[in-house]
């Protein structure tokens, strides 16, 4: 028994070391190979996270939860007369921006009729100090109202106060009833991404989040870029009151069924400033007559709109797309495309209706059967013409438009007047579109405020044909200047002028820049990132500017200043570092070896 395992034993051992010489020998045949690898970098996932707190009774913030109870009496009971305030804070405790809303849910309710048809509503920005100051709100039906905000990373909180008032009225007694009357009313807080951090290709990859309610703002100054989707019986956007309302972008639409006069945009008293989004009345199935008021855009007792930009459009064409309730609100045009509808020439108001600014006019153009109308600057569309052809042009008057004047060369003389551009939403969109020229004493400045999309005030692309040069102009935008361009045969030359905003050119011949100051734009950004050799003498920057770099740095290049400052102080070769180049991330100067940075001669150690 033994000699049979040992020989097994055997055997098996033989087989084994033929198994390995051929493993051996497979192996002495192996091609040549090097390998480089990176060092470990971390991804790190961003965090979308809110908070709400509610200022409880002796006088701290909680958190509202499932089961907080909100809109109290101290009674426990509602009466006509009654008023219930609630005062919210919403904060961002996350590492993203966020854009949210903060709406009353209204729900079910128990009796023969509904207290939310007694109960009013308002929004109030801060506290609300006594019933006095709540009586003078502007209180809207109760119902799915809701207001907007949008906080950065690390930004202050921000403080809501909702207002319930059961307003005294002849149908009170319908509900002094000996059974049960209620209604459940709750908070809603709804977050999502807002357009403000950027990838390699820019901040529109949160464009698609969507908030989604209809909103209603009866006081204070908001800023929308939503995505909403009206139900029947209800307007996408309401401005009552004092709101002011500034509609950046998004998309809003609206159905009214077989009821008519419900909006995508209604001011009710308010003011909306229109400067981009697309805005969509759904209409009936049949073709829309003068009887189908399909009120896309309306404005009543004394409110007023003014459109600078977007695209407006009502299926099977309705008559009344833009509409002033019998001339007692106020619509005006500088900008904006129309399908099938003509803003220059309807009958909304009577035969021949316009609702242009004067000096504004409309372009038509045909596109797979639909007539469009464009609403353009007759200034900017005369010196386009000239400037197309490669001419000199000079303003006479100031521009507000959601169109670009087009710079091909030759050379713009703003004359001292001021160009308001608001961003339309496309990619090229500019205060002046160029390829290269001359641009001087012009004023340039974001009328989209507070948006999050990039408006550039100058925008360079295209083929090139010279350089770029701005002298005495004063910039402000997400983006100054824009060169989007590798073309090392032409550079940018900038003296004597301010620019407010994020300032960035690519791989040019070279970028110099001869007494300007740098500062802050209008939607927040302070920042200079070059791609290639820059020059910056007598220089000016404000507190908190940087100077940074792409996170890759794919051909050297130095950055020199000479006799520069930062809010008067001297920069140095040893304190450039922590007046200008900002906190250390990929994309800082700090410890990046590609990028040469020399201050008065001296070079800086990173």
């Amino acid at each position: 028994m033994k000699k049979s395992q040992t020989k097994r034993a055997l055997v098996m051992s033989v087989l084994s070391m033929l198994l390995c010489f051929t493993m051996l020998v497979g192996t002495t045949f192996a091609w040549f190979t090097d390998e480089v690898k990176s060092g470990d970098n971390k991804i790190v996932a961003g965090n979308l996270d809110v908070e709400l707190k509610y200022l409880a009774d002796d006088g701290s913030l909680k958190t509202v939860e499932g089961e907080t109870k909100l809109f109290q009496p101290e009674s426990g009971l509602w009466e006509p007369g009654v008023i219930v305030a609630e005062t919210f804070e919403v904060s961002n405790i996350g590492t993203l921006a966020l854009k949210y809303v903060l709406s009353v849910n209204v729900g079910d309710f128990v009796g023969p009729k509904s207290l939310a048809n007694v109960l009013k509503v308002a929004f109030v920005e801060d506290k609300v100090a006594d019933r006095a100051a709540a009586l003078a709100l502007d209180f809207q039906p109760l119902q799915d109202v809701a207001n907007y905000g949008d906080i950065k990373a690390e930004g202050e909180p921000q403080t809501w106060t909702v207002v319930i008032y059961w307003e005294p009225s002849d149908k009170d007694n319908d509900y002094n009833l000996a059974e049960e009357v209620s209604i459940n009313l709750g908070i809603n807080l709804f977050a999502t991404q807002l357009e403000a951090e950027s990838d390699s290709f820019g901040t529109e990859y949160d464009a698609a989040a969507n908030l989604g309610k209809v909103v209603a703002f009866s006081t204070g100054t908001h800023t929308l870029n939503a995505n909403i989707k009206a139900g029947v019986g209800e307007d996408a956007i309401t401005a009552s009151g004092s709101a002011v309302v500034n509609v950046t972008g998004g998309t809003y639409e609206v159905t009214d069924a077989a009821d008519p006069g419900y909006c995508a945009v209604w001011a009710n008293a308010g003011t909306v400033n229109v400067y981009g989004g697309t805005f969509i009345h759904a209409g009936r199935a049949a073709e829309a007559t003068s009887a189908d008021h399909l009120d896309l855009i309306y404005a009543s007792n004394n409110g007023k709109i003014n459109i600078y930009g977007g695209y407006f459009y009502a299926r099977n064409n309705g008559v009344w797309l833009l509409n002033e309730k019998d001339n007692a609100g106020e619509i005006v045009v500088y900008g904006g495309t129309f399908v099938n509808w003509n803003p220059a020439d309807n009958v909304s108001e009577g035969a021949n209706t316009s609702f242009l600014a004067d000096g504004y006019t409309v372009v038509t153009t045909t596109v797979n059967g639909d007539t469009l109308y464009t609403v353009v600057s007759e200034a900017v569309q005369n010196m386009n013409t000239t400037l197309a052809a490669g001419g000199n042009a000079t303003m006479t008057v100031d521009v507000v438009t959601s169109t670009n004047i087009t710079l091909n060369g030759g050379a713009l003389d703003g004359n001292g007047k001021t160009l308001t551009a608001s961003y339309s939403g496309t990619g090229s969109n500019a205060g002046v579109l160029t390829t290269g020229g001359s641009i001087s004493n012009l004023t340039v400045v974001n009328g989209d405020t507070k948006a999050e999309k990039g408006l550039r005030a100058v925008y360079v692309t295209g083929a090139i044909t010279e350089d770029t040069v701005i002298n005495n102009c004063v910039l402000d935008g997400t983006y100054t200047i824009n060169v989007n361009s590798n073309n090392n045969a032409y550079g940018l030359y900038v003296s004597n002028s301010t620019l407010n905003g994020w300032t960035s050119y690519g791989t040019i011949k070279e970028a110099v820049f001869t007494n300007c100051e740098f500062g802050e734009g209008s939607t927040g950004y302070a920042n200079l990132r070059p791609y290639t050799n820059t020059t910056l003498t007598n220089c000016e920057f404000a507190t908190g500017f940087t100077i940074t770099r792409n996170s890759t740095v794919s051909n050297p290049f130095t950055i020199e200043l000479v006799n520069c400052t930062v809010n008067g102080v001297a920069v140095t070769a040893d304190n450039f570092m922590s007046l200008l180049a900002g906190t250390a991330d990929s994309y800082s100067l700090h410890g990046c070896a590609d990028v040469t940075v020399i201050v008065d001669g001296v070079t800086v150690v990173k």
